[in-house]
């Protein structure tokens, strides 16, 4: 079985969430998933609700997991005032699906965001080259210049 989660630290994470997430006093530290956002992210929607809807990942223990917090969580915080924005940000469902999928080494997480981002850019750029538009060449502003399109 997964060290992750076999450990005591997953068990406590959701003992946690179930019993002392409503006792302020208890709550210590930051959900570093949290705080994202007033309203949920609808990328994250989207992705959890991709990992209910397929068996194999909605009966996953960290899937299941991320699932509690994103139930709990945001009531508990707000109404114990803990945060303005309790929702989750994307990152929390994508890292619980991309676990269950085979990617267990963290560090790579990033550069698969990374990477769908620079296959965005390159494909824009594709278009743009496709249909004969000028190349964008952003202006440079002095800081002068930025404050007075502010004012």
């Amino acid at each position: 079985m997964d060290p992750i989660i076999t450990s005591t630290r997953y068990t406590g994470c959701l003992l946690w969430v179930n019993k002392s997430m409503s006792n302020p006093l208890d709550m210590v530290g930051i959900l570093a998933w949290q705080g994202k956002g007033s309203e949920p992210d609808p990328r994250f929607m989207a992705l959890q609700q991709v990992g209910v809807k397929h068996p194999e990942t909605a009966n996953d223990p960290v899937f299941k997991y991320v699932d509690q917090l994103y139930r709990v969580a945001p009531g508990v915080l707000t109404e114990h005032g803990k945060t303005k924005n309790p929702y989750p940000n994307v990152d929390s469902a994508s890292g619980s699906l991309l676990y269950h999928y085979g990617l267990t080494h963290f560090d790579f997480y990033t550069v698969t965001f990374g990477t769908s981002r620079a296959i965005g850019a390159l494909s824009q750029l594709v278009w743009d080259r496709a249909l004969g538009l000028p190349i964008e060449r952003p202006k440079s502003l002095s800081m002068e210049a930025i404050l007075k399109l502010v004012k």
